[in-house]
């Protein structure tokens, strides 16, 4: 009778740290995913900017394109 009382109480508390390791284990999940969730907004922003800096470059020789035109027009017309 101890024995089976002694098995009881050893199960019970295996149950109580099992239950315990799975309430452990959800809050590393959802860190997990949280952080999982900033990373890829982390990325994404960093692809953002990366566009938009190319963008900017594309305008910024665009730009110094047509100064060039316009500096070229300007010393014609002063010939």
């Amino acid at each position: 009778m101890i024995e089976h009382l002694t098995m009881l109480d050893a199960a019970g508390e295996t149950h109580m740290k099992l239950e315990q390791a799975k309430a452990l284990l959800e809050i590393i999940l959802e860190a997990y995913f949280t952080t999982a969730r900033q990373f890829k907004d982390c990325a994404q922003t960093c692809y953002n900017m990366h566009t938009l800096l190319d963008l900017t470059l594309d305008a910024l020789a665009k730009a110094k394109e047509t100064e060039r035109i316009a500096e070229k027009m300007l010393d014609a017309g002063k010939a």
